[in-house]
């Protein structure tokens, strides 16, 4: 593949991701940051948007082991408003919670602890993974349909794992 179609390619899938961030209200944020320390005072509020399906991270209810789901971006709507602080994403004043950290364990939202299950970086290629177990946030099998309930999986480079988050975040 030559420079030039390489570049043609990157282009569009830059282009193809923004209009979905567009359409759904979302900021973009920088592609290929590293992990940071969860120490700095940045924080930001807003929809967590998957990279592929332009769909939204969603929690339905505000009840400890609420399940977190993708579900079409609906801009303003509470389920829809994560704020992202010092290494924890936050809805409805409960915490992402990966729960025992095991391969395809499903997300909930809990109240807050600081435990290591409620522990969230941002990887290269704006994967969101949680440190104590190295797994990723994941789409499984790639299933964009509303109300999929998202899992972690061991960390890989596929759009199942992309995401952006607000402005500010990470």
């Amino acid at each position: 593949m030559s420079k030039a179609s390489k570049f043609v390619t990157t282009a569009a899938v830059c282009a193809t991701s923004l209009a979905a961030l567009v359409l759904s209200g979302a900021t973009a944020s920088a592609v290929g940051s590293t992990p940071t320390g969860g120490t700095g005072s940045l924080a930001g509020t807003g929809p967590i948007v998957h990279w592929v399906s332009g769909k939204c991270m969603d929690v339905a209810g505000a009840t400890d082991g609420t399940p977190v789901r993708l579900n079409d971006c609906s801009p303003g709507s509470a389920a829809q408003q994560w704020t992202i602080t010092n290494g924890t994403i936050v809805a409805k004043a409960k915490c992402l919670d990966g729960g025992d950290l095991g391969v395809r364990t499903e997300l909930t939202i809990r109240d807050c602890t600081g435990g290591a299950n409620q522990e969230w970086r941002r990887l290269n290629f704006d994967r969101l993974y949680n440190p104590a177990s190295s797994l990723c946030i994941n789409v499984p099998n790639g299933n964009a349909t509303n109300g999929t309930r998202l899992d972690i999986e061991p960390c890989a480079r596929t759009g199942n794992m992309v995401w952006t988050v607000p402005a500010g975040s990470f």
